[in-house]
Order: structure tokens, then C-alpha cells, then sequence
């Protein structure tokens, strides 16, 4: 059963087995607070802030450390990062973060566990979990020292190419939508998928 927006339902999404392990993602982070601004947007440009250069710095690096994961497109908002993420289930090379735990995961009260399903190797829950307290480290040390991400994030499954076409779309025009999404930006883009 599916929502307003299209999205299935948790019982839904737990019925893959292997959702978030293999295929094409969107992903959505947000920022907790407005004060914490990631880029600006100027017309149908967007600059980057130093909290911005921070954000794009470690999502480059995230293929340095999975070597599944490739990072396909991204967009840095004032208030959030959307990004297009493809995971290969083929490639199981070694990974930064194999069997260890980081220090990072504990210290922010991340689900652990050898039998936890989103602590595998190269999923998006990993790949978001090393995103989110690398980069938070850097971010307080050097421009906000109270920043800190939402909890959580938003995803969806890629499925086909007319949506791989919308996401490219909404990404390439994020800076005109954003007057009208910022104080939600995962709906703006579910919204933006659901058009004709």
C-alpha cells in the first residue's frame, strides 16, 4: 500500500530483502536547524558555503570508502543534500568500514550489531551513517559548533528511467523549486516525481 506521495510503506519496503543493498537511490539529509546553511541560492545558481565545500568534500569521498557505492549526481541546498546513489551488490571489495564499528557509529548511538540488517557493508544506512558523523565532526570543528543533521534520512528506489529522468531533472533545476520546498524538502521532491 502506498501513501499520498507514492511512497510504500514501511511493511511494503521490508518485504525486498535486499532494498537498500543493491540499485539506485535518491537520498535526502537534512539539516536541524535554518541557521545551519549549506549553500545559497542565487537565481538559478547555487554557492556554496564553507559548511557546503565540508558536505561536497566528504560525499566525494564516499566512494574512496565504499567501494560499492557510486555517487552519480548531487545537489547541496541551504538546508539539505540530495543526492543519486547507485549500490552494486557485485562489487564486494574491502571496504573502509568492514566488520569494525567506528568509533563515529558508537559515540552518535547508531544501531550496531553483526545481526542488524542496516549495518551491512555498502548499504545506504552505512553509507549515510559514516556521511552523517564524519562529516558532523568536521562541520563543528571548523564552521558550526552546534551543527547537527536531522535524524534519519529520506530515500527512495530508483525503479525506472522515467524516474531516474525526474530526479535528474529535479536536481538540475533544485535552485528555481527551492522558494517552494525549503521548509520540506523530501516532499518537494516526491511532489515534483508525481507529476506527469
Amino acid at each position: 500500500m502506498a501513501d499520498e506521495y507514492g511512497n510504500l510503506k514501511l511493511e511494503e519496503l521490508l518485504k525486498d530483502e535486499n532494498y537498500g543493498l543493491e540499485g539506485e537511490f535518491c537520498l535526502t539529509i537534512v539539516t536541524n536547524n535554518d541557521n545551519f546553511t549549506l549553500s545559497k541560492v542565487d537565481g538559478k545558481k547555487i554557492i556554496l558555503t564553507e559548511a557546503g565545500k565540508i558536505v561536497e568534500d566528504y560525499l566525494n569521498q564516499a566512494e574512496d570508502h565504499f567501494s560499492n557505492i557510486t555517487i552519480k549526481d548531487f545537489v547541496i541546498m541551504p538546508n539539505c543534500l540530495h543526492a543519486v546513489v547507485e549500490i552494486d551488490s557485485n562489487t564486494r571489495k574491502r571496504n573502509f568500514i568492514v566488520h569494525d564499528i567506528s568509533r563515529f557509529e558508537i559515540s552518535f548511538g547508531l544501531m550496531v550489531g553483526r545481526k542488524n540488517p542496516f549495518m551491512l557493508k555498502g548499504s545506504v544506512y552505512h553509507l549515510i551513517s559514516w556521511f552523517k558523523a564524519a562529516s558532523l565532526i568536521e562541520l563543528r570543528k571548523n564552521v558550526y559548533e552546534d551543527f547537527i543533521w536531522q535524524s534519519g534520512y529520506f530515500d527512495f528506489k530508483i525503479n525506472d528511467r522515467s524516474a531516474q529522468k525526474k530526479v535528474k531533472d529535479y536536481l538540475k533545476n533544485s535552485a528555481t523549486t527551492w522558494p517552494s520546498v525549503k521548509d520540506d524538502p523530501h516532499a518537494g521532491i516526491i511532489s515534483y516525481l508525481s507529476k506527469k
